[in-house]
């Protein structure tokens, strides 16, 4: 290997040529820092030091990507470092390391996924398409440890100039658990997302349904005319009507989870499906029952078209893939896209979330005389109170009674449903006045 020492410019390397054989030139004035030019003629930045009785060589860079005086500032840093007794090219070789088994941001999504939200987070489908639709595409391929605050506000900016703040505060809060499960691990030191507040001010729903969008509502369920929405997302959204029970539960029923008929049918909702981890004894009522007894029906019968598939363990199976309830998110897109057809039945309801069919059904419950503790039992809200730890009563009848009563106001409002006719006066008589209850739940 050539060896010779000159005072390197901009202009000599420029003008490097193969010269099919390695050759090292040393900067002059510059004590053990030159340059490697290989057999093609490429030309890379080196520092030759010793440490310890050691001789080390540092390769800062290859030239233009590092310019002369970029790797000369290099070398100054370095000869600082060998001074206070460190070895650059060792920590160099570190860094390199760290960085091949770094983990990228797309590598992140999926192990947290795997890892952690399906084993802890029913709702782990929707955190996954939330990682998929937002952060993948845009930060994927990039290191985790790479990523910082500002790229985490851009994405929470894209939501926002998307009209879509509550989801800006959904992808806040994923983001935070995945980044904050990656330190824990190991995989980052610390997490992007520290620090960051939510985009948006979230207010409290107070979205209760009255008494004429009731007779609108359920009449276009029940019958299904005049809306597109599917028979069984109908059947879904009066079901959570009917019972207060949380979308993802209702969804998720399966036919195993039923048991009894007339008055001791109850819908017992799983621990692994309860929100508060702990499982949940409904009774359903007459009307209920019969909602469920049309999907029993309807998922034996063959389409026109198609041949009679295996029945589906679900209540609410997808009407695509059997196999698979309907997605937690299909009630909530067919009541958006029903409320903006301009000849929907639905159109003129102000708008609503399935959610709010379950503060109805407890703004209901309480206009009709039910202490709270009994709401709280027919919603499956935890207890807090030190009672709750000794009071191991089920309330089932309770439940059932109040159940009932409601589904009797529910239904008065679908009025001339419930009437009678005075066999004495011949004068037509509603079997249940409750227009002054749902005159109280306006508020």
């Amino acid at each position: 290997m050539a060896h010779n020492k000159r005072v390197l410019t901009d202009a000599f390397l420029r003008a490097v040529q193969p010269a099919g054989i390695r050759a090292e030139v040393w900067d002059h004035g510059y004590p053990g820092f030159g340059i490697r030019i290989g057999v093609q003629g490429d030309v890379s930045f080196q520092y030759v030091y010793r440490i310890r009785g050691r001789s080390r060589r540092l390769t800062i860079g290859k030239f233009p990507v590092y310019s002369l005086s970029a790797a000369r500032a290099a070398y100054e840093k370095a000869t600082i470092a060998v001074a206070d007794g460190k070895d650059p090219a060792a920590e160099k070789l570190l860094r390199e390391k760290a960085g091949r088994s770094a983990i990228t941001v797309q590598a992140l999504c999926a192990d947290f996924i795997e890892r952690y939200a399906k084993l802890h987070k029913r709702t782990w489908r929707e955190d996954e398409r939330q990682l998929l639709r937002d952060v993948v595409p845009v930060m994927g391929t990039a290191f985790a440890k790479d990523v910082t605050r500002k790229d985490i506000n851009r994405l929470l900016d894209a939501k926002m100039d998307a009209g879509s703040p509550v989801s800006a505060n959904r992808l806040l809060a994923v983001l935070s658990k995945a980044f904050g499960w990656a330190v824990e691990r190991g995989e980052i030191e610390s997490s992007p997302c520290a620090g960051v507040k939510k985009p948006a001010r979230e207010v409290s729903r107070e979205r209760v349904l009255q008494h004429p969008e009731i007779l609108s509502l359920w009449y276009a369920l029940d019958t299904g005319r005049g809306i597109g929405m599917h028979e069984v997302t109908r059947r879904a959204l009066q079901l959570m009507l009917l019972t207060g029970q949380r979308k993802g539960e209702v969804l998720r029923m399966r036919w195993t989870d039923l048991e009894g008929s007339g008055s001791n049918c109850v819908w017992t909702i799983p621990a692994a499906n309860s929100k508060n981890g702990k499982a949940h004894r409904v009774p359903l009522v007459e009307e209920a029952q019969a909602l469920l007894d049309t999907l029993r029906v309807r998922k034996q019968v063959p389409t026109a078209d198609t041949e009679a598939q295996p029945p589906s363990p679900w209540c609410f199976p997808s009407p695509k893939k059997p196999e698979q309830h309907i997605s937690l998110t299909t009630p909530d897109h067919a009541l958006r896209d029903e409320m903006q057809q301009p000849e929907s039945p639905l159109r003129d309801l102000g708008q609503f979330t399935p959610h709010d069919c379950r503060r109805t059904v407890a703004t209901g419950l309480s206009v009709l005389g039910y202490p709270r503790l009994i709401v709280q039992k027919v919603l499956n809200h935890t207890d807090t109170s030190s009672t709750a730890v000794y009071d191991r009563y089920g309330y089932e009848k309770e439940k059932r009674e109040a159940l009932t009563k409601w589904a009797d106001m529910l239904f008065a409002a679908t009025w001339p449903a419930g009437e009678s006719m005075d066999l004495e006066t011949g004068e037509t008589e509603y079997v249940w006045d409750y227009s002054s209850e749902w005159d109280r739940m306006k508020f």
